[in-house]
């Protein structure tokens, strides 16, 4: 006779700061072994990116490059910040995605709206239109008005990014173990595009998308 436990109730209430994103990602603490996540369609756009930066093949992976490519100098292409933006841009829904960074040591990862600054110097946080989680050497920051620095009880190889437009919430999870590393709370009017930057060539940055 086979017998079955009953399942482990699991609790919906979410403390802030806790999990500010999908419930899924509570299943996902428990079941994070069993769960292989399909991946959606995102693509790096090379109309973005930084002439330092160098795009596979696939526009799914960026690395620091050397020298300055000779490309285009588009009105879309960034030339003050190391900084490549996807194709795709939300203005409602919300959406899920994974950025590897490996050992990469100086790169972010966040959100970016479509009519942030490409050619001239700027501050990249939240006024400016930029949401991001940062790491520069050993420190891990979110550039806000109060800027502020983060204690990670480990480095983080692959985030979980959870973008919820009409909640205003951008969330940041290590997506080893789930666990929270930062959420920014706004008021978004424009399309936001997935943001990557970098400016080590020790390892390149990777995009996995997800959407729930």
């Amino acid at each position: 006779v086979v017998q079955f436990k009953k399942p482990t109730r699991i609790s919906t209430d979410l403390g802030p700061g806790d999990f500010n994103g999908p419930l899924q990602f509570i299943a996902w603490k428990r079941m994070l072994k069993l769960i292989d996540p399909v991946p959606a369609a995102l693509s790096l756009d090379p109309n973005t990116a930084h002439p330092r930066l160098v795009l596979s093949d696939a526009q799914t992976r960026v690395r620091f490059g050397d020298l300055k490519q000779q490309v285009p100098d588009t009105a879309w292409r960034f030339t003050n910040w190391h900084i490549v933006l996807a194709c795709q841009g939300f203005n409602t829904g919300r959406h899920l995605w994974a950025v590897e960074v490996g050992k990469n040591s100086t790169w972010a990862v966040g959100v970016a709206k479509g009519s942030v600054p490409r050619k001239k110097d700027f501050s990249p946080d939240p006024k400016s239109g930029v949401w991001a989680l940062w790491r520069l050497k050993e420190e891990y920051t979110t550039p806000t008005t109060t800027r502020t620095a983060l204690r990670l009880p480990t480095k983080p190889r692959k985030l979980a990014v959870y973008l919820d437009y009409e909640a205003g919430q951008l969330s940041l999870y290590d997506a080893d173990d789930m666990s929270h590393l930062y959420t920014f709370t706004d008021r978004f009017t424009e399309k936001l595009y997935p943001l990557l930057l970098t400016g080590c060539s020790l390892d390149s940055l990777n995009l996995v998308s997800l959407q729930i």
